[in-house]
């Protein structure tokens, strides 16, 4: 009986090496998808929240031409400076006479200017604005998604004026 008894196998917990391999490479297939799938979430978000803030700004134009004269800027290609000039009439208030729903954009908003093709931009098209993605060219109000252009207040000389004819 004895001798029966140590021909027999105890049964011993744990994984053989070629499961574990297997575990992994399961593992290393689905976070391959899952950082794919990530990129592509990522990517989609930014496009959607600078998209946001382009409606905005087409509404805040929109808003100041309705109390205003409307923006008389021609669309030069390659030239940066109408967009800054332009958003900041949009985040002026009249001091004596303001019309209703001024400051039209928040004056809380200082984006700087670029040209990079990395960034994604705003930029002023004569009538409105439109959105420039990564890969194109151009020079425009840079996007930021930190909310580092976000927090001071502009600064307007005394006697400012606003772009345009109004």
């Amino acid at each position: 009986m004895k001798a029966s008894l140590q021909n027999c196998r105890v049964g011993v917990a744990g994984f053989s090496l070629v499961e574990m391999i297997a575990t992994i490479g399961v593992i290393a297939v689905l976070s391959t998808i899952g950082v794919t799938a990530f990129k592509n979430i990522s990517e989609k978000s930014k496009e959607g929240i600078a998209g946001s803030v382009m409606e905005k700004l087409n509404k805040a134009t929109h808003d100041y031409n309705h109390a205003y004269k409307p923006f008389d800027t021609p669309f030069l290609e390659n030239v940066a400076g109408d967009e800054l000039a332009i958003l900041m009439s949009l985040q002026y208030r009249e001091p004596d006479s303001p019309a209703v729903g001024e400051p039209f954009m928040r004056p809380d908003w200082k984006p700087t200017m670029s040209t990079s093709t990395a960034d994604y931009r705003y930029i002023w098209r004569g009538r409105n604005w439109d959105l420039l993605l990564p890969g194109e060219s151009g020079a425009g109000l840079k996007v930021e998604f930190d909310g580092s252009d976000i927090g001071v207040l502009v600064d307007f000389p005394p006697g400012y004026a606003r772009f345009g004819s109004h």
